[in-house]
């Protein structure tokens, strides 16, 4: 904190030599390891450490930016004097605000630091790699074992009086698990964070073997289950829908619509900051606002979208605490937290009695060119299972699955237990349980 208090230090004497009043400063540190192995050997490792200071400025109505990677006191005067030329010669004409202070921060679970080295990130890389291996002779060359560890620290202050700081690491371990039949080669992926030593990746051998020799699917409209990974790919590809910004551009159909029924009432989106149990969490977003776990829809309502203070303003809303800022370019924008799907009481096996004899998708590809985020229609390559008698069947591939994003959410059919988020050593990350969706379009083979 010394090093960062210098720096804020530096930067309130040289505003002050220019009358500048309004400021904020916001520092983010990370260091991250990494290793890959392949064919029982490491074929990459990689260590990285970054530091970034932004600086913005409010001059009259004007905001100026200015950034740098060198946390230096030495560095100030020229940071400052950027980020006022720049704010004199800005055209921006939307109005500028900073957050004035005087609210509540949430508390911090806290957890004790993991401090992977290389060494170590290497060892586990490899340990899991041989597993993969020894699970099944079907196993080929072509898996991989991938681990990684990395750590953040953010400090954020401003002529408001704010001080934040914030600090998290956390590590993960992927395996892409290769097998063949020797007449088909299919592959599966697993990845554990946390921890990572003694988890167990093997599990997706399993899920390879268990779509080798795939069948086609005829033409039709089905009930699907799409499992959590897929769930999770469709809530990340129209998470922008949710946003104060899509809705001051009319870029969401929920534009207005707060407080109105949007989605079955089987349907509770929550986005949480402080998400029990995950190591990467915030109490302040990037505006230096307080962060505040939210049900955005809950039970087919939608309660609110996610607004920082820009689009909060220009919405006539309250922050939700869902701003970002960069510390690299000073850019603002919205961004989401632990964003999930609420999970019930039913399993997996539930939906697959109620989706009389659907599809289960377990794979889709194809998001960049298959989605509209604006209109929310998106038609996606596929794979998973037939579903008979309530029960997985035999494994598909080579089908797309299309519909519209907003009418998905009205005809969700029952949500499961099995809660799962994927994994991305930030604060931001999607988490679904399965989903079961009625009226889907499947284009596979006219049989």
């Amino acid at each position: 904190m010394d090093k960062y208090r210098k720096i804020k230090d530096a930067v309130i004497e040289e505003a002050n030599k220019r009358n500048i009043n309004a400021w904020e400063i916001i520092i983010s540190e990370g260091e991250s390891v990494s290793a890959s192995a392949f064919r029982h050997e490491i074929i990459k490792e990689a260590s990285s450490f970054s530091s970034y200071l932004s600086l913005r400025v409010i001059v009259g109505n004007k905001e100026g930016l200015a950034s740098t990677q060198a946390l230096s006191t030495d560095e100030i005067p020229s940071l400052v004097e950027r980020a006022y030329d720049n704010a004199l010669s800005s055209d921006k004409k939307d109005e500028i605000v900073l957050f004035a202070g005087g609210l509540e921060y949430p508390s911090k679970e806290t957890f004790n630091c993991l401090n992977y080295d290389i060494k170590k990130i290497k060892q586990i890389a490899l340990k899991h790699h041989e597993e993969v291996y020894l699970k099944d002779k079907r196993v080929i060359d072509g898996s991989t074992c991938s681990a990684a560890y990395g750590k953040t620290i953010r400090y954020y202050a401003s002529s408001n009086s704010l001080e934040l700081f914030d600090s998290n690491d956390d590590a993960y371990v992927m395996a892409n698990c290769k097998v063949s039949d020797g007449v088909d080669i299919q592959n599966a992926y697993s990845i554990k964070e946390g921890l990572i030593d003694n988890v167990d990746l093997t599990d997706g051998v399993d899920k390879a073997i268990s779509q080798l020799s795939p069948k086609k699917v005829k033409s039709g409209t089905y009930n699907v289950v799409f499992n959590q990974d897929c769930m999770q790919q469709i809530l990340d590809t129209f998470l922008s829908v949710f946003t104060g910004k899509s809705s001051y551009y009319g870029l969401t159909r929920y534009k207005d619509r707060e407080g109105e029924k949007v989605a079955s009432e089987k349907v509770t989106i929550i986005d949480d900051p402080l998400y029990p149990g995950y190591r990467v969490s915030s109490t302040f977003d990037g505006d230096g606002y307080p962060c505040q776990k939210k049900n955005v829809i809950e039970n087919g309502v939608l309660n609110t979208l996610l607004y920082n203070l820009e689009y909060g303003s220009k919405c006539k809303k309250q922050s939700t605490g869902n701003g970002y800022r960069s510390a690299l370019t000073g850019a603002s924008g919205i961004i989401s937290y632990s964003f999930y799907i609420k999970p019930s009481e039913n399993t997996l096996e539930d939906l697959f009695k109620a989706s009389n004899d659907g599809v289960y998708i377990t794979q889709m590809k194809g998001f960049h060119a298959g989605a509209n985020s604006i209109s929310g229609d998106f038609s996606i390559e596929s794979a998973g299972f037939i579903i008979k008698d309530g029960k997985e069947a035999e494994a598909i591939n080579e089908f797309t699955v299309s519909g519209n994003f907003y009418s998905l959410l009205e005809n969700v059919l029952l949500v499961a237990n099995d809660l799962e988020f994927d994994v991305t050593l930030s604060s931001q990350r999607m988490g679904s349980p399965s989903v079961l969706v009625k009226d889907l379009s499947i284009s596979g083979k006219n049989l």
